[in-house]
């Protein structure tokens, strides 16, 4: 039970505390990290920059996969976004745009690199005038190496959360 209090007062605190005043965001440079609830989606470091409304950013994420029988592998992931912020306030942005994930571009020998596409909307949550936390959903598209048949990878859907620091 005591965590549950402690849980719920941090989260009044982030969200009542400290309300963040209208931010401006044009030539902010952040930092943060990402997660996907789909595997059609990358997971790890995000980098972000603000041009305007206009954020433009990447995530890379590194897996290694060591098995007990066999070689160890190391897979990295990229993923290059452009979301325009349709909707600001003081609190929040929703953000809405484009993004290509290049999946496994250091795999082994004999795995293909896979391409894929979401169409996220996304919530960024000021918590200060440095620190947002997001959260997204969207349409994920999965282009496979074999066929020129655009298919979509799981039921088609996205999501995922994260958190930045900006400067």
């Amino acid at each position: 039970m005591k965590k549950v209090i402690l849980a719920f007062s941090l989260m009044s605190f982030l969200l009542v505390g400290q309300s963040a005043l209208a931010v401006d965001t044009d030539g902010k440079f952040g930092i943060g990290g990402n997660a996907s609830l789909s595997e059609a989606g990358v997971t790890g470091l995000g980098l972000n920059y603000w041009v305007g409304h206009l954020k433009v950013g990447a995530i890379t994420g590194f897996n290694m996969i060591s098995p007990s029988e066999g070689d160890s592998e190391t897979r990295m992931s990229l993923a290059i976004h452009g979301l325009y912020a349709v909707a600001r306030s003081k609190e929040a942005n929703l953000n809405t745009g484009l993004r290509i994930n290049l999946k496994d571009l250091m795999a082994p020998e004999g795995t293909d690199m896979a391409l894929g596409f979401e169409v996220p909307i996304e919530a960024e949550f000021w918590v200060t005038e440095h620190v947002t936390i997001t959260a997204h959903v969207g349409l994920s598209i999965d282009m496979p190496e074999d066929t020129t048949v655009v298919t979509f990878g799981g039921p088609g859907f996205n999501g995922g959360a994260g958190f930045n620091f900006y400067f």
